[in-house]
């Protein structure tokens, strides 16, 4: 595969940004909103931030984002890795992930993107 140096500019770009007093503040607003717990499995620990799209990206809304922990952000990435992510769909995801029943399903997905 060929370097791509457009790509590399936009994750050193993106590397910086996630370092930023801005993501540090929407991160710690999404942590609030999801009560400081993973939105799919209600882990406490290893928390990350993750972007439900990047289409807003550097400008993100608070509902772009969901708090996840580790394991379930590393399972979503298999599912739907970042440069997809604009395919990203809430039920499919979840369903892949974990599997419930239609009526958990819509629970889950009304709870997390409320």
């Amino acid at each position: 595969m060929a370097f791509n140096e457009e790509l590399w500019n936009k994750m050193n770009e993106y590397k910086d940004y996630i370092a930023s007093k801005g993501w540090l503040k929407l991160t710690k607003e999404r942590l609030k909103k999801d009560d400081f717990k993973c939105v799919l499995c209600k882990a406490t620990e290893k928390l990350t931030c993750h972007h439900i799209t990047y289409q807003r990206l550097f400008s993100e809304e608070i509902n772009d984002l969901i708090i996840l922990c580790a394991r379930c952000h590393s399972r979503i990435h298999r599912i739907s890795p970042p440069i997809d992510q604009p395919k990203f769909s809430k039920q499919n995801v979840l369903s892949q992930i974990f599997a419930p029943s239609q009526k958990e399903l819509k629970q889950t997905i009304d709870r997390v993107f409320k």
